[in-house]
């Protein structure tokens, strides 16, 4: 089993926003998942969470879940993901600056939670508060967008990076199903499983962040789950 080191866990700066143009040779998952027609340029993914979103662990701009994601659905990319945050920081980031109109949202926050808290009632209940500030404003600002809320794969070791050492699979269990709960509060909302996932090879070095192939992994689920709405196939009709 890979061991993180010990010491405080490195952050990785959160990628800028930026259109970068789709090509085959980039995508070595291109066609596994559904495509959808082009959108019209002014319809964006954007994007909140912690580092996975931001990119942290992808070998270039082109492999990032939320890059892949936006262009298997002829999405712009607006990556709002910011390293080391947790629930609340994510809510409070839209507190200050409210989601932009989007034609669909990835959110995928929870894992710093866990990390942080492990089971304890406090986390849990301040991650549920946290989603449902989160999925009332992006729901607010863009009623007709579709959301999908990136359940968090488990890692191989939580004991690194103190105090982010408290995580454990039931912990990361506990909060992807009170992610579900609150998803399941919201007409608009889909949750993502990431099925295939395997942490012994989609994790990069550090045992935190995914690698390309996790980055894929993430961005097939969330693909499939946003391609199934009928938000997007509205779009994909205009």
């Amino acid at each position: 089993m890979r061991r993180p080191p010990s010491g405080p866990l490195p952050l990785h700066p959160a990628f800028s926003t930026e259109l970068l143009p789709y090509d085959r040779r980039d995508d070595p998952d291109e066609g596994t998942a559904m495509r959808l027609p082009t959108a019209p340029q002014h319809a964006a993914l954007t994007a909140y969470g912690h580092s996975w979103v931001g990119g942290a662990g992808a070998s270039a701009p082109t492999t990032r879940l939320v890059d892949r994601t936006a262009r298997a659905l002829g999405l712009r990319v607006d990556n709002r993901g910011v390293s080391g945050t947790a629930s609340p920081d994510t809510a409070a980031l839209i507190r200050r600056e409210p989601p932009p109109p989007s034609a669909a949202f990835l959110i995928m926050t929870g894992l710093n939670d866990a990390r942080l808290h492990g089971l304890s009632a406090r986390g849990t209940e301040q991650y549920r508060e946290a989603l449902a500030q989160i999925l009332t404003a992006v729901t607010t600002t863009a009623p007709a967008a579709a959301v999908v809320m990136v359940e968090q794969p488990h890692l191989l070791d939580y004991s690194g990076y103190a105090p982010h050492d408290q995580g454990s699979d039931d912990a990361v269990d506990r909060y992807n199903a009170i992610l579900s709960e609150v998803a399941n509060m919201f007409d608009a909302a889909v949750t993502a499983r990431v099925a295939d996932w395997d942490p012994g090879s989609m994790l990069d070095d550090d045992a935190v962040h995914p690698n390309d192939a996790g980055h894929a992994a993430v961005a097939r689920a969330a693909t499939a789950a946003l391609s199934a709405t009928d938000e997007l196939a509205v779009i994909a009709d205009d």
